[in-house]
């Protein structure tokens, strides 16, 4: 009797380990089954593999971006399948198995059979697959494919880089006609029978090829700024206070009854290219004197310090909108017809973008502060000896 009785216990037990094995089959394919739905659903590539790099997993959108139909992915390594990527890929899949840490959007780039003679791009994450117990049982990945964006960014780098030229060739070849011009409306105003109608006109003429010649030459720095890698700059031992005494002079002139005053302190010597500082100089000067009401002052003020000369140029009026003062030293920004209608300022908008070129040619740096109580005020520092991208 005790014998039919263990027997029973024992058929009871198996009974119920068989359920429990059955119910957990029964879950681990529920399981694998949402898995398989999730993995063909979700619009990137999906993939699995174990600690030796075997593919033991992937859904058919990184089939698709392979080139290759599932089965010939599974128990293969990645440099059986695409040989061009292995060398990118499995580095990072092996530095996650080692370290326990995702790798999160790396590009890759190569070839596969979908595209032979192609280059692909992706955008790749890696990540460590854990076991129940905590331990490391393989690597997945979300894979992007961005090919197509790779080739929009290209296709518009080539564009912009192809109009900059365009615009460098036009502008180099537009200065010659432009002299002509020049040349030609002073040889007028020097006849002594022109009458004054006539003279009045050949001003005109001169004021306005002056005008277009400064806009070639804004043109032809922007051009060098975007494709030569920075304005070039030729430094040679100068005052700074001699040269900026000079343009604040050729500022006044140009705005009769408009008072620039100029305060400088300490030793004002350094290595720097003239002509471009006369250039940021006068584009500061005259972006302050547009911008500020026709009875105030300009006030531009040279500090000597150590290693440094610091460059403040302040007007008063009506400050910067916040919103614009992120953007205030990018190309082709011309605030003033949108803030001060009036205003005689003409240009292209490149005054401020060509100032940050120079300062940045000599290594230096160049701020704005603007509010309602100060008024405006540019501050350019320029180390003594040139430091940056410029050079001879």
């Amino acid at each position: 009797m005790l014998v039919v009785a263990g027997q029973c216990a024992q058929a009871l037990e198996r009974g119920r380990l068989y359920d429990a094995e059955l119910r957990a089959r029964t879950a681990a394919q529920v399981a694998l089954a949402r898995l398989d739905a999730i993995m063909e659903t979700v619009p990137v590539g999906l993939g699995f593999w174990d600690t030796e790099l075997r593919f033991v997993r992937l859904n058919e959108r990184l089939a698709r971006i392979n080139g290759l139909p599932s089965h010939e992915h599974l128990g293969k390594r990645l440099r059986e399948v695409l040989p061009d990527l292995a060398s990118q890929v499995e580095p990072l899949q092996r530095q996650v198995l080692e370290t326990g840490q995702p790798v999160m959007d790396v590009e890759a780039a190569g070839e596969t059979p979908a595209s032979p003679g192609v280059r692909q791009y992706w955008l790749a994450s890696y990540y460590p697959v854990r076991d129940e117990d905590g331990s490391i049982s393989g690597v997945g990945s979300v894979v992007v494919d961005i090919s197509e964006q790779k080739r929009s960014e290209e296709h518009l780098r080539r564009t912009a880089e192809f109009r900059e030229r365009f615009m460098s060739i036009v502008s180099h070849d537009l200065r010659n006609p432009l002299n002509a011009i020049l040349l030609s409306a002073h040889a007028l105003l020097r006849l002594e029978d022109l009458g004054e109608r006539h003279v009045k006109g050949v001003r005109r003429i001169v004021t306005s090829a002056e005008r277009m010649k400064r806009m070639i030459s804004d043109l032809l720095d922007f051009a060098r700024g975007r494709l030569g890698g920075g304005i070039p700059i030729s430094p040679r031992e100068l005052e700074l206070g001699a040269l900026c005494r000079e343009v604040v002079d050729e500022l006044e002139a140009g705005r009769p009854g408009r008072e620039v005053v100029l305060e400088m302190e300490g030793d004002l010597r350094g290595e720097w290219d003239p002509d471009r500082l006369t250039q940021l100089l006068v584009n500061l000067g005259k972006n302050a004197l547009d911008y500020s009401p026709e009875e105030t002052r300009v006030h531009i003020v040279l500090h000597g310090e150590d290693g440094t000369v610091r460059l403040e140029v302040h007007n008063e009026g009506p400050p910067i909108p916040p919103e614009r003062l992120a953007s205030i030293f990018e190309p082709f920004r011309r605030f003033a017809e949108e803030e001060h209608p009036s205003s005689s300022s003409a240009g292209l908008g490149l005054g401020l973008y060509i100032v940050e070129q120079i300062v940045q040619a000599h290594g230096g740096t160049v701020a704005v502060r603007s509010t309602e109580h100060e008024g405006t005020t540019f501050t350019v520092r320029l180390p003594r000896r040139p430091v940056g991208q410029g050079g001879h």
